[in-house]
């Protein structure tokens, strides 16, 4: 064919293209299919994960309740992952102002994520195991508690009475029938050392509550080192993942105050070794949240165990220094902790060993009572 006639030839044949793709592009659009402010929207989702994770939590909360306007508008659209994603980290809005109606919409959006049969059973799941121990981690006022229990099906776990129980409930839930994780077989499991090391039980019991909690963890071991293969990185730079090595801290050294053979001191003292420089190399803002709490557990442990009480002394220096570093001390997890469960006589092994601490350390005690109880904790 002569040249002259292929040059209109191929112009005809690529403008016939591009009307086949502009009329494809014109069906997916009046079907929804395509959304074309969902990059720009789930971009704004991870700048928010990255103030957070740095800590930043007024930057980042500004950033969600502008996103949510552009959402409201119109301006950009979410998909259920990516709002799923936000209700998950409302909790930053909460860090940011210390207020509790933050903490119970935190609540809300975290029930409206384990309802949502639309999103992935796993996030189902360790949503429901985060809605579990809520009312551990900011705040034991009765309407905390209660926001986390109102409602079907959330309702029919309310122990009265016994709100870890109702917890241990929650987590079942979580672990049973929607979907198995190392952080909630853990928290399992440490339900049942934590029984078996505060209540005055009888050795059947006892003993019952000690084989349920190694069975427990022997269940999270297996499901965290899965998590590592599946997920790599992003689940080993996660608080999900500080809080697995958190717990089974616990229950290593638990098991081995109430006497079990199971693990070994070196190795008890290994996991708190472990979790702070998992921890650090995370550099996660939530999960250094968690720091506070193991020195001060450790340091119970240290003294039951290594009857070491100047090593125990050590530690609590540290926890000391890391909440006073906190920038947002009106919601550090531990300082909230501490000021919501002092003097309960049940609230478990953590409150029993900052309580004993506090005895053991008149440095600790006055941090803990001059600082923290007034919510003057210094920088």
């Amino acid at each position: 064919m002569n040249n002259v006639y292929k040059i209109p030839a191929v112009l005809g044949l690529f403008f016939v293209i591009l009307l086949g793709l502009f009329y494809v592009y014109l069906q997916n659009k009046s079907l929804g299919v395509i959304e074309i402010q969902d990059a720009p929207a789930g971009g704004k989702v991870q700048d928010i994960l990255a103030l957070a994770k740095d800590g930043d939590f007024s930057a980042a909360s500004s950033e969600i309740k502008n996103l949510e306007a552009e959402a409201a508008s119109g301006t950009v659209s979410l998909s259920d992952d990516k709002q799923a994603t936000l209700n998950h980290r409302y909790l930053i809005t909460y860090k940011a102002s210390g207020e509790q109606s933050d903490a119970i919409e935190y609540i809300r959006r975290l029930k409206e994520n384990v309802l949502n049969l639309e999103l992935p059973a796993e996030r189902r799941a360790d949503d429901l195991s985060r809605l579990a121990f809520t009312y551990c981690s900011f705040g034991r006022d009765e309407e905390t508690i209660r926001e986390i229990f109102k409602g079907e099906p959330f309702s029919q776990y309310w122990v009265e009475g016994d709100t870890a129980l109702g917890a241990r409930k929650l987590l079942e839930w979580a672990y049973n029938d929607i979907s198995p994780n190392a952080r909630a077989a853990a928290q399992i499991g440490r339900w049942y050392v934590n029984r078996a090391l505060i209540r005055p039980l009888d050795k059947a019991t006892i003993d019952q509550y000690l084989d349920l909690t190694k069975r427990y963890v022997g269940e999270a071991e297996t499901l965290n080192a899965q998590e590592i293969a599946k997920r790599g990185s992003k689940y080993t730079s996660s608080r999900q993942y500080a809080g697995y090595l958190y717990w089974h801290a616990f229950i290593v050294n638990g098991l081995i105050a109430m006497g079990d053979k199971t693990y070994t001191v070196a190795q008890a003292r290994a996991e708190y070794d472990n979790l702070r420089k998992i921890i650090l190399a995370q550099d996660n803002a939530s999960s250094l949240q968690l720091l506070p709490y193991a020195y001060i557990v450790e340091a119970k442990f240290i003294t039951v165990i290594d009857k070491d009480e100047a090593k125990a002394k050590m530690h609590l220096k540290e926890a000391i220094r890391l909440v006073r570093a906190d920038p947002y001390p009106k919601t550090n997890e531990f300082a909230e902790f501490a000021r919501d469960s002092w003097n309960q006589k049940w609230g478990g092994y953590v409150v029993t060993a900052v309580a004993d601490m506090a005895a053991l350390d008149p440095e600790f005690r006055a941090f803990i009572e001059d600082e923290v109880l007034p919510n003057k904790i210094r920088s």
